[in-house]
């Protein structure tokens, strides 16, 4: 649930029975102000158990296709997985 016009607000991801959040905040780029940063967080830790990295991977493809130009921050205890940007994951597979 996102309402992407509205940078006040943030949105909610289910994902694997798990809910994330995701904290946006403006900023501007080269032609106009953007979502450039999100923190995403879960208020429920202990339903993090058997999340693996790819799952993280798969979460950042699809909040990226709406801010493609966020860069996106995971909160404790989710950032304690070894995470790469998506696009470093992309450049080592070739």
């Amino acid at each position: 649930m996102d309402d992407q016009e509205n940078t006040k607000h943030n949105f909610l991801i289910t994902y694997r029975g798990m809910m994330f959040e995701g904290e946006k905040y403006l900023g501007a780029t080269e032609h106009a102000f953007e979502v450039l940063t999100i923190y995403v967080s879960t208020k429920e830790p202990e339903k993090l158990k058997g999340l693996e990295r790819n799952d993280l991977y798969f979460l950042e493809e699809q909040i990226l296709r709406s801010y493609p130009y966020a860069k996106i921050e995971w909160k404790y205890p989710i950032n304690r997985l070894n995470i790469k940007p998506v696009t470093e994951e992309k450049e080592k597979d070739r």
